[in-house]
C-alpha cells in the first residue's frame, strides 16, 4: 500500500464554503460507477480484493454511502454520514 490518508475531525468551518473555495481545476480525474447496496463485510472484501487504502459503497443497512478504510494502527475504519 502506499501513503495513507490520515483522518482527522473536520473542520470547523462550513465544509461547503471549503468546497467552493477549492479551485476545479484540482480536480483531475472523474469516475462514476454503480454502488449497489451491500454490507460493509462484502465492502472490506472489496476493500482487500482492490488493493487499495479505502473502499467507497452504499451501505445495505443504512443506505448511506459509507467509506471503509485500513487503520495505520491496524484494523479498519468506517465513515459514515451524521445523521
Amino acid at each position: 500500500h502506499g501513503a495513507r490518508p490520515q483522518f482527522a475531525e473536520p473542520p470547523a468551518e462550513n465544509p461547503v464554503a471549503s468546497v467552493k473555495a477549492a479551485s476545479p481545476s484540482r480536480i483531475v480525474k472523474k469516475k462514476e460507477f454503480p454502488m449497489p447496496p451491500m454490507l460493509v463485510e462484502d465492502a472490506l472484501e472489496c476493500l482487500d480484493f482492490l488493493d487499495h487504502d479505502f473502499y467507497v459503497f452504499r451501505n445495505a443497512a443504512s443506505g448511506e454511502i459509507n467509506v471503509v478504510y485500513e487503520r495505520m494502527e491496524g484494523g479498519y475504519g468506517i465513515i459514515e454520514p451524521e445523521k
